[in-house]
C-alpha cells in the first residue's frame, strides 16, 4: 500500500517558541546509548589579565554550557546522518583547499 492510498500526508507547521534563541557555539559533547542520544553545546570564555608589562595573558578559559539536548538513538543517528551529509557537500566545495 503506498502513501497515496492511505490518504492525505498531514501538514507540518514550524514555529518558533516564544524564548526562541539563537547562540554561537563552540563546540558539542555527549553520548549515544540504547537508552538516549544526549548532546550538549558551549561556547568558551577566556579569563584574561594583564601583567605590569601591559601584555595579556590567559588565566584560563569558562565553558559555558548553552543548552543540553535529550533524545531517542534514533533521532540521535538521524541528526548524525544528517550532519555528515552536509559536512560532505561543504568540503567538497569548488575551490576550496582541504
Amino acid at each position: 500500500m503506498t502513501v497515496e492510498e492511505e490518504g492525505p500526508v498531514p501538514s507540518v507547521e514550524t514555529v518558533r517558541e516564544p524564548d526562541f534563541k539563537v547562540a554561537y557555539v563552540d563546540g558539542v559533547f555527549g553520548d549515544l546509548n540504547p537508552e538516549r542520544g544526549h548532546l550538549t553545546f558551549f561556547y568558551d570564555v577566556p579569563e584574561l589579565t594583564t601583567d605590569p608589562d601591559g601584555r595579556m595573558a590567559v588565566m584560563g578559559v569558562q565553558r559555558r554550557v548553552v543548552i543540553d539536548l535529550r533524545m531517542s538513538p534514533q533521532r540521535w543517528v538521524a541528526m548524525a546522518h544528517w550532519m555528515t551529509e552536509h559536512a560532505g557537500r561543504y568540503e567538497d566545495r569548488p575551490g576550496d583547499e582541504p
